[in-house]
């Protein structure tokens, strides 16, 4: 109620902004049952599991660890739909300590990783590593400065988008800067983002590279622009063409009136996002919601009858979902249909 008192002394404008700032989707939830039986697959029961990618025709890639004595060996798992899993080691990258930022793969199967390694000189950088489908080492290639990456999404182009927190040393110590941009295959930033949309809407203060600084989740739609899941106290997509350009801003409306958007895909035109509220029971504080890639308008809203880690999204409307079983641990693999 303040804050409507608030929003009224503000002004009409400024109420109206309020009102569907906070609008909570008010169709129906749909209950969203698993489309068929767990196919198991070859994951380890003890797998720390990291976030799965997928490629265009739905194969799984989940970088996972496992307890090795005291530390843990990261390993990768190629799971197909019928649950047959190849696992292998990405090639070696010089320094055993090398430290992996993030991982993902682009659709047609090549890996890439950020990580920090060892040079030869003893000193550490952080490099931009490609692989090729067996895992084997393609390219690596050192970024002109130290940073830490956040959002990460390699492009048909052979670009990157990166965002992050880039550090230099000055006289007083090192200073640090927020980024956001396109990267070329040499990992040197070719531009920041820029674009038609201003800046305070994507971010309070008006910076763009703050707005983009801990983005949630970044994806590339099949109309060629990336869209990106941007943190903050609602959910908002900033979409951003593959030359750097901000082309919109979509506001969203919510299932929540205390949640969180923690992940996004993008397909067929539709635009799915997974939401975190405030319940007891883990099952029961997700939803899933699909709106129209274009409008932002909501299309269906979705209760999930599992516990599971979205995996793909595809045709628009087919998941595919990995279940760790509760009593054994073992994982699985199957499809959920948003119909």
């Amino acid at each position: 109620m303040r804050s409507i008192v608030w929003c009224l002394l503000l002004g009409w404008t400024s109420f109206l902004a309020c009102l569907s700032s906070s609008a909570q989707i008010a169709q129906p939830i749909v209950p969203l049952p698993l489309d068929g039986e767990l196919r198991p697959t070859q994951l380890p029961p003890a797998a720390l599991l990291g976030s799965p990618q997928c490629d265009s025709v739905g194969t799984v890639y989940v970088r996972y660890a496992m307890q090795d004595g005291g530390s843990y060996v990261s390993n990768i798992a190629r799971v197909e739909a019928d649950g047959s899993t190849e696992t292998f080691s990405l090639g070696q990258v010089q320094g055993e300590n090398s430290h992996v930022f993030t991982f993902a793969v682009d659709r047609d199967g090549a890996m890439y990783e950020i990580l920090r390694a060892a040079a030869t000189d003893a000193r550490e950088m952080v490099e931009y590593v490609r692989f090729d489908g067996d895992g084997d080492v393609r390219s690596r290639e050192p970024f002109g400065q130290e940073l830490i990456p956040s959002a990460f999404l390699p492009l048909p182009n052979g670009n990157f988008f990166l965002s992050g927190i880039m550090m230099k040393e000055t006289n007083d110590g090192v200073s640090e800067s927020p980024v956001a941009g396109i990267f070329g295959a040499n990992a040197h930033l070719q531009r920041r983002l820029r674009g038609d949309v201003p800046a305070r809407t994507l971010e309070d203060d008006g910076d763009v590279n703050d707005a983009f600084l801990h983005a949630e989740s970044v994806r590339l739609g099949d109309d060629g622009n990336m869209y990106v899941l941007l943190d903050g106290d609602h959910a908002k997509i900033a979409v951003v063409s593959q030359a750097g350009r901000i082309v919109r801003q979509l506001k969203l409306q919510e299932p929540f009136e205390n949640g969180v958007a923690s992940d996004m895909w993008v397909s067929e035109g539709r635009l799915l996002v997974v939401y975190e509220g405030e319940a007891d029971d883990p099952k029961d504080s997700f939803v899933y919601v699909l709106y129209d890639v274009q409008s932002g308008e909501v299309i269906r809203q979705y209760k999930p009858d599992f516990r599971g880690t979205l995996a793909c999204f595809q045709d628009g409307q087919t998941l595919s979902v990995l279940v760790r079983q509760p009593l054994t641990g073992n994982v699985g693999i199957t499809t959920a249909e948003l119909r």
